[in-house]
């Protein structure tokens, strides 16, 4: 029933979008969230919707992440095969993470959502973010001090450790090549948060590290000295 009922829906959310009805966007991403994440599906009636979200984004509602993030990231919870095979949406979740972090109007708590894009990608996307990946440990190195919050600052390393565990070599490589020193800069923020008492606060935030770190001890012994 509730798919026949979402069927119903989704115009009503596309019409709200597309005439940018901007006093309706909260409720409609209620909406987009409530219905994805109850079917735990995306239907291909539903995708408009994401590309919708990502025009809008990128024009009249660049303020409105913090409404859009549990729908996009039930679309890449959910969306999965369709996000692996088309590349072009990959594409927009990289923009709209870039986008997050580098745009002027944009504050800390804005690009910790970004952040989260981005680690929904990396975690959702096994093998299928090789195209994006050098982007994101760009950006996510471009901000390893820049931000102005310790949420911030966690959630934006977070993307880099996050990457560790997708690719580990590629990814040392790939840090090195872009900036030399940056993985020797990342380890010391990295370690300097795991001895911590409190910078790395929930059990997700241990759980990413303790893998990452696992992943780090199945490589071959010179890659570590990088």
């Amino acid at each position: 029933i509730l798919s026949q009922v979402q069927e119903v829906i989704i115009p009503i959310i596309r019409f709200t979008l597309e005439n940018k009805l901007i006093d309706l966007f909260d409720n409609m991403y209620d909406l987009v969230d409530a219905l994805t994440f109850r079917l735990h599906a995306i239907s291909p009636n539903m995708w408009p919707v994401f590309e919708l979200t990502y025009d809008l984004f990128k024009s009249d509602a660049v303020d409105f992440l913090d409404e859009m993030l549990p729908s996009l990231d039930n679309f890449m919870s959910y969306g999965t095969d369709v996000l692996k095979a088309r590349p072009e949406y990959r594409q927009k979740v990289l923009d709209m993470y870039r986008t997050a972090l580098t745009s002027p109007q944009l504050g800390d708590n804005d690009k910790i959502n970004g952040c989260k894009l981005a680690e929904s990608m990396l975690l959702n996307m096994h093998g299928h973010v090789d195209d994006q990946l050098q982007d994101i440990i760009a950006i996510a190195a471009d901000h390893i001090d820049k931000g102005e919050t310790a949420s911030f600052c966690l959630a934006n390393l977070e993307i880099l450790i996050n990457a560790v565990l997708y690719n580990t070599s590629a990814v040392l490589h790939f840090m090195e090549a872009y900036k030399p020193g940056l993985s020797r800069v990342f380890f010391d923020r990295w370690f300097a948060a795991i001895n911590s008492d409190n910078k790395l606060p929930c059990v997700h935030d241990k759980k990413l590290s303790i893998l990452a770190l696992c992943k780090l001890l199945e490589m071959e012994g010179p890659l570590l000295h990088l």
